[in-house]
C-alpha cells in the first residue's frame, strides 16, 4: 500500500503519532541525560568542598609557620613564644580537625596515596629545628 491510497485523517494521524513518538524519544533521552549531570554534579560539588578544606587546611599551614618563623627571629624570645603558643595551638586543633575531615572524604586509592604523601613530608619548621632555635 502506497501512502496517497489511506485517507487525508488517517495520514494526518500517523504524521501525529510519529510526532509524538519522537517526542516521547527526546523526553526519555532528555530525562537519562538529566540523571547523570546530577550524579557528575554531585561528585563535582564533594570535590570542590574537598579544595575548599585543603585550601583551608593550607593556610592554617602557613599562618602556624609564620608564627614559628616570628618566634625564631626573635631568637625564641619567652614573651613572643608566650604570646604565639595559645594560637599555634588552637590553629593546629582547626588543621587536625580539617585534615581528619579530608581524610575521610577521600575514597580512592591514588587520593589516599597522596594524603600520605604529604603527611609524610617534613614540616617546614621541624621539631629537631623548634629546638635548636628554643635551645
Amino acid at each position: 500500500m502506497k501512502i496517497n491510497q489511506f485517507k487525508i485523517g488517517m495520514r494526518l494521524a500517523w504524521g501525529f503519532g510519529l510526532v509524538l513518538a519522537l517526542m516521547a524519544a527526546m523526553v526519555i533521552t532528555l530525562m537519562t541525560q538529566l540523571v547523570s549531570i546530577s550524579k557528575e554534579n554531585a561528585l563535582l560539588v564533594e570535590l570542590q568542598q574537598r579544595a575548599a578544606i585543603a585550601s583551608q587546611w593550607r593556610g592554617l599551614v602557613h599562618l602556624n609557620v609564620s608564627r614559628s618563623l616570628a618566634i625564631a627571629k626573635t631568637g625564641g624570645s619567652g614573651d613572643v613564644a608566650d604570646y604565639f603558643a595559645a594560637p599555634m595551638k588552637e590553629t593546629s586543633e582547626q588543621i587536625n580537625k580539617l585534615q581528619d575531615d579530608l581524610t575521610g572524604r577521600i575514597d580512592s586509592d591514588q587520593g589516599k596515596q597522596l594524603l600520605a604523601a604529604v603527611g609524610a613530608r617534613e614540616p617546614p619548621m621541624s621539631r629537631r629545628a623548634w629546638k635548636c632555635w628554643t635551645s
